[in-house]
């Protein structure tokens, strides 16, 4: 084996390369779609409206995986998955608008995402 086998091109410096990629992602639908949703959007800050007097509607869905109930201290013990669903006006778009893209996955982070807490009464 020659060792000719094994070099590497250093022809294009790390920032080169780096635009590069910017210019390839920024092509693809999927990358356009979220460019333009997260244009202007603040996201985990700001409620999902676009009219501030708009409620924000959720549906909560609790799935209870399983329970255990303590008769000597009448204490309870429930593990559960909780599901919530509403509607962000920020995040709409035309699918034939983005080469038929209909969903994508986002980050949670980058979503705004209701404060909800459960507590005893």
């Amino acid at each position: 084996m020659s060792d000719d086998m094994y070099e590497h091109s250093t022809s294009g410096s790390a920032k080169d390369e780096d635009e590069e990629c910017k210019i390839s992602r920024g092509n693809l639908p999927e990358q356009k779609l979220k460019d333009h949703l997260f244009c202007d959007y603040s996201g985990y800050d700001l409620r999902p409206v676009k009219d501030i007097k708009t409620a924000t509607n959720l549906t909560v869905k609790m799935v209870v995986k399983y329970f255990t109930y303590d008769e000597l201290t009448a204490t309870i013990s429930v593990d559960t998955w909780l599901a919530v669903y509403w509607m962000d006006q920020h995040l709409k778009w035309e699918p034939k608008d983005f080469d038929g893209i209909k969903q994508i996955h986002l980050d949670d982070t980058d979503l705004w995402i209701p404060d909800l807490s459960l507590y005893n009464q």
